[in-house]
């Protein structure tokens, strides 16, 4: 009985995982804007929307009372053309929830990124995140930090430490 049960679990710890479930999928990253009593979370995931293609989904959603006041979101491809406007500009009252979408493919390498920033209207500083993603059987998806194949020449993986 031990030995069928030992058996088995080898036998699915060999499987290969199915495809991820279609629709949007998690990014990472993001943050909150604050300014009073007022709060932004800002999400960022991205869904494939066919071959060397994927929709930017920014997600924010406003918590508090009143308003952060005017927010501008802005994505930077690299390898990476948006089809559309590229930046936004506008505000998220206490209880609202708005989702930004930026259209965006793949136009010449196998691996390409994408900066979002975002911050408040007027503010000095603005929060940023990047994002890189690679070209799988003619599919974007997210690269993982320890893929060899999403690093720039002579760049460290993320989690060792740097000669």
């Amino acid at each position: 009985m031990r030995l069928a049960a030992i058996l088995m679990l080898v036998l699915l710890g060999c499987a290969h995982s199915p495809a991820p479930p279609p629709g949007p999928r998690p990014l990472g990253g993001g943050g909150t804007l604050i300014r009073g009593d007022a709060t932004l979370a800002v999400g960022l995931r991205y869904e494939p929307t066919g071959a060397r293609s994927l929709v930017l989904l920014v997600e924010l959603a406003a918590k508090g009372t009143g308003s952060v006041g005017p927010v501008t979101v802005g994505v930077m491809p690299s390898g990476l053309e948006v089809d559309g406007p590229a930046t936004w500009t506008g505000e998220v009252t206490a209880g609202a929830r708005q989702e930004l979408r930026f259209p965006l493919r793949l136009v010449a390498a196998k691996v390409a990124r994408v900066t979002v920033t975002f911050g408040l209207v007027g503010a000095s500083a603005v929060q940023v995140h990047e994002a890189r993603f690679l070209s799988e059987d003619e599919q974007l998806r997210a690269c993982q930090a320890s893929e060899e194949a999403c690093r720039e020449p002579g760049e460290a993986v993320a989690d060792s430490p740097a000669p």
